[in-house]
Formats: structure tokens, sequence, C-alpha cells
């Protein structure tokens, strides 16, 4: 879906999915399992709902966040500047490859996602959306 339709009639089709992520959530994880929900409208609707599991909240990774992608900065700053530049565009491309392979997609469709990846650029705000999730993901593990 496009960022631009995202909010049309948001509540109606969290309205139609709630109940279903509720069973697939069942169905797929376990007690330990670790909910994520991408996005502060998401989080905000899961509260809204009295959802039953503890879950963490991360930013969207859509552009139009990327106020939020500096606002994670504050208080870590220092922490930032030590990791800008720790995680490459090969790096990221290399992970999707494998990740991809893991998840059997077909090698076409994998090596066009690949070659789509690698025309990206690894720019300061894409290293703070990395650099976000990050601290979100270890911040689960404590």
């Amino acid at each position: 879906m496009l960022v631009k339709h995202a909010g049309f009639a948001r509540t109606q089709r969290y309205d139609r999915w709630y109940s279903l992520l509720l069973q697939e959530i069942n169905l797929c994880g376990n007690l330990n399992s670790s909910i994520v929900a991408v996005g502060k409208r998401v989080a905000e609707e899961l509260v809204q709902r009295d959802f039953p599991r503890p879950f963490t909240s991360v930013i969207h990774y859509s552009g139009q966040a990327a106020l939020a992608r500096r606002a994670g900065l504050k208080g870590r700053e220092d922490s930032f500047r030590e990791f800008n530049g720790s995680v490459s565009l090969e790096d990221i491309v290399a992970t999707m490859g494998d990740a991809l392979k893991d998840a059997h997609v077909p090698p076409a469709i994998r090596n066009d996602i690949l070659a789509q990846l690698t025309k990206t650029q690894l720019t300061t705000s894409r290293q703070q959306l990395i650099f976000n999730y990050k601290v979100a993901f270890e911040s689960m593990r404590s």
C-alpha cells in the first residue's frame, strides 16, 4: 500500500483485520514470542484495543517518519556517531540475499529484489532508521 493511501479507511481496515491478527499470533506464536508494532499509529491502535500481549513499538520505515528517526537519537547521539557507517549497503544486500534464500524465494524474484536494493543509497536518514531499530530490538532482549 502506498503511504499516501494508508490513512484512507484505516480504522475500518484495522477492524476487519484485528481478529485475524489475534488468530495468527495464537497460531504462529507462543507466550515468549516478541511482537513488534511498526509505526506509532499501529501501536496506538493496539493499546486502544487492549491488545493482550506485550509489544515493542518501532518507528515506521517510511521516509515520512524522518523526524521520528532524528528524535530517536536524542540522548544517544554519541552511540549513533559510533554506529553511523558501521552498516554498509553491501551488508544489507548480503543479509537480504540470505533471508530471501532461506525463505525459498524463487531466484528470479530474489535477483530482481536484490538488483533494486543495490540501486538505493544508505543515507544518514536510513542509518538513523537502522540505529533506531537496533536500539528497539536490543531493548527486547533485556
